[in-house]
């Protein structure tokens, strides 16, 4: 189990770096892997770290109330975060002079959020081989869509794209960082079940609020919507494999 977390979080530096090289090249069929990416983050969130923050919260004497507030707090916290990064963009595109400031600003939060994401696939396993395999899908997903946004944002904020590529590659190294902490900082479990809960108001955050809109905005069409309920089937078929 302890090797799985490394070569997942390995497997996200390749996911993120297709994602920053795909930006480069296509973009026509880019809506559709948002939406399969949304649809798994939403149906990880609700069918595997929700239940098994409730299951360690039960053995833990931890109510379900806290559970819900630490996930409120995820969403809440990923939200402020992207708006406050918005605002600076808006205050770029009325004329101020801030294109570096932005860029390093956007590119940073990206790395950090990419961090967390390794942070997350090292919890999961920590909760349990399954719970951990299945963050790992996720963030691989999902980390391919960073790896595209965070060339968008650098070439937004006007960067070389030599710059780009090089915050390209810290965002894609983060998560492996993030899951090689988890290897010398051993999560007590009481506060894993706040962790998890975290983590999924951050996958609904990120996929109902941030990658699905994303995809709906590109292109929006029934496609886009099958898309995003295959995304939800794959994880609810293997789910059910995995807990058999």
């Amino acid at each position: 189990m302890n090797a799985y977390r490394l070569i997942l979080s390995v497997i996200t530096f390749f996911s993120t770096m297709a994602g920053g090289l795909f930006t480069l090249r296509f973009k026509g069929k880019l809506h559709y892997f948002l939406a399969f990416s949304a649809g798994t983050l939403v149906a990880i969130s609700f069918l595997d770290l929700l239940p098994e923050s409730s299951s360690i919260a039960q053995q833990n004497g931890v109510g379900l109330p806290a559970i819900f507030m630490a996930a409120l707090i995820g969403f809440v916290v990923y939200h402020l975060l992207e708006k406050l990064i918005l605002i600076h963009s808006h205050a770029q595109e009325e004329g101020e002079n801030h294109e570096h400031v932005i860029g390093t600003m956007g590119g940073g939060a990206l790395i950090l959020h990419s961090f967390l994401d390794g942070f997350a696939i090292g919890t999961g396993f920590q909760a349990s081989f399954n719970l951990g395999l299945l963050v790992a899908m996720g963030v691989i997903l999902h980390d391919f869509a960073d790896g595209l946004n965070t060339v968008t944002f650098l070439l937004q904020a006007k960067s070389t794209h030599k710059r780009a590529m090089a915050f390209l590659i810290a965002d894609a190294t983060a998560p492996v960082l993030g899951a090689l902490l988890t290897y010398v900082f051993a999560i007590p479990t009481y506060w894993l079940v706040f962790i998890l809960a975290w983590f999924v108001g951050e996958f609904l955050y990120l996929g109902a609020a941030d990658l699905l809109p994303a995809a709906h905005q590109v292109r929006s069409s029934n496609k886009t919507i099958l898309s995003t309920l295959l995304g939800v089937l794959a994880i609810w078929l293997l789910t059910g494999l995995l807990n058999r």
